[in-house]
């Protein structure tokens, strides 16, 4: 948890438990680390698009690879993701 700041103070949790009642409230979106949880738990694979600097799609590190189910999300801000459908 040392890694992974809280969205309004932008400080790193201090425990494990103080992440879990942090996301556990109404209204608190989640992260890489609720992404990756998710992926796990479903058995799915998520590979996340963003804009990188020079304005040109590119995807970070792909959460559970290998999975014959694939969700995509992009990284539309910091701290926020928007759900894609490929067509």
């Amino acid at each position: 948890t040392k890694n992974i700041l809280n969205s309004r103070t932008l400080e790193p949790f201090r425990s494990k438990e103080e992440y879990r009642n942090f996301m556990s409230v109404d209204g608190n979106w989640g992260d890489q680390v609720s992404i990756e949880a998710l992926s796990k738990f479903l058995n799915t694979t998520v590979k996340v698009i963003y804009t990188n600097d020079n304005g040109n799609l590119d995807l970070y590190p792909v959460f559970n690879p290998g999975c014959t189910r694939e969700y995509y999300l992009y990284f539309q801000k910091e701290l926020h993701y928007q759900a894609m459908i490929l067509k």
